[in-house]
C-alpha cells in the first residue's frame, strides 16, 4: 500500500495495517462488521511464496497460523486446498 509493505488484518470491528518487519500499527479503520469473509490460501490476493520469502528474510522462526472458517460443516477440502498452497510455497523456497 503506498509502495510500503504492510500486512493488513480484518477482524473485531477495524481493519488495520501492520509493518511486518516490526508488527507496528500502521493505520486503523473502523468497519461496519466483526466478521470477514476468508478465501482459500493460493485462490485469493495474498501471495504466499512472497510472503515466505519475507518472513525468511526476517529470520522469523516462530509458527504462521491458518485459520480458514467459511465451510465449518466439512471444511477438510477447503483446508487441504490451503496445505497444498503452502506446501507449493514452501518447496519453491528451497
Amino acid at each position: 500500500i503506498s509502495g510500503r509493505d504492510q500486512l493488513v488484518i480484518s477482524g473485531c470491528d477495524i481493519l488495520a495495517g501492520y509493518d511486518p518487519r516490526n508488527g507496528k500499527r500502521l493505520w486503523s479503520v473502523k468497519t461496519t462488521t466483526t466478521e470477514c469473509v476468508g478465501t482459500v490460501v493460493g485462490e485469493g490476493d495474498l501471495d504466499v511464496v512472497r510472503c515466505l520469502k519475507e518472513l525468511r528474510k526476517l529470520k522469523y522462526k516462530y509458527c504462521v497460523a491458518l485459520e480458514y472458517e467459511e465451510n465449518p460443516k466439512n471444511p477438510l477440502s477447503d483446508l487441504e486446498l490451503c496445505l497444498k498452497s503452502v506446501r507449493a510455497a514452501v518447496k519453491s523456497l528451497a
